[in-house]
Parts: structure tokens; C-alpha cells; sequence
């Protein structure tokens, strides 16, 4: 297994216009020392950042 995770679909100017981040993948095919070389493994203090409120600007589903 490659791992390589993304595909810029032709276009390599998307690798310069798109985040692909990723943080704790595990399991048989996590492998992100085969990712492409434009995305990126994030620490726990990036990770922490993300949460739900503003990944989604304050806006939460219904029951989670």
C-alpha cells in the first residue's frame, strides 16, 4: 500500500490552493510516511485546534 492519500485530479496548482492535514491516522492503512509530499502529518497542539464551533463557524448538528 502506497498510502499517498490525495490526488491533485490533473492539477498540480490545487497543491497550492488546498490543505490536506491529517493528525493520529493508525491502523493498516494509515501509512503516512507514504502521503504525497504536499500534505502534511499535524502535531497534537495543530489537531487541537480544530474543533467542530469553528471548523463549522458556530453552526453544531443536532445531537452531537
Amino acid at each position: 500500500m502506497t498510502g499517498e492519500g490525495w490526488h491533485n485530479w490533473g492539477q498540480p496548482d490545487r497543491e497550492q490552493t488546498s490543505r490536506y492535514e491529517e493528525y493520529g491516522s493508525s491502523g493498516p492503512g494509515a501509512c503516512p510516511e507514504g502521503r504525497v509530499v504536499w500534505s502534511r502529518q499535524l502535531t497534537a497542539e495543530e489537531a487541537a485546534q480544530y474543533r467542530i464551533l469553528s471548523v463549522l463557524d458556530g453552526w453544531h448538528p443536532e445531537g452531537y
